[in-house]
C-alpha cells in the first residue's frame, strides 16, 4: 500500500493541501491516485483522518464500520476476493483472527442473503 505522504508529493501536492480538503474531495483524489487500488485506498483513508485527528469507531465490530472506516462503499468491500478482504481488515488494524471472521462471516451472510433476493425475483 502507499502512504499518503507519497502519494501527495507524486501529485506535486503539499500535505496540508490534502488535509484541508472535504472528505468527499479527498475520496475523488484517492481514487484517482492510487489507481482505484481499493486496499490503497482505505489505508491513505485511514492515514488522512488520523492526521485529521478524526474520531474513529475504535474497534471494527461490524462490515458497516469498516466500510465507514476505510472510505469505502459496501458494494466494493463486498465485491473483495478472500485475499483482499484479508489484507483490508489487515490495513484497518482489525488484528484479531476472531474479529476478522466474524467480519468475513457477516460479508457472506450479505452475499447470500442479495443471491437468495436475486433468485426468488418473479419474473
Amino acid at each position: 500500500t502507499m502512504s499518503l505522504r507519497t502519494l501527495t508529493e507524486d501529485a506535486g501536492l503539499s500535505l496540508q493541501e490534502i488535509l484541508n480538503v472535504s472528505q468527499d474531495e479527498f475520496k475523488g483524489w484517492s481514487t484517482v491516485a492510487c489507481k482505484k487500488d481499493i486496499i490503497s485506498r482505505a489505508a491513505v483513508y485511514r492515514e488522512w483522518r488520523m492526521l485529521r485527528n478524526e474520531a474513529t469507531h475504535g474497534a471494527i465490530s461490524s462490515l458497516r464500520t469498516l466500510c465507514d472506516e476505510a472510505g469505502l462503499p459496501m458494494q466494493e468491500v463486498l465485491a473483495m476476493s478472500k485475499n483482499d478482504f484479508r489484507h483490508l481488515t489487515r490495513v484497518m488494524q482489525v488484528d484479531s483472527i476472531t474479529q476478522h471472521t466474524l467480519l468475513y462471516q457477516e460479508k457472506s451472510r450479505i452475499l447470500d442473503t442479495l443471491r437468495g433476493n436475486e433468485c426468488n425475483e418473479p419474473d
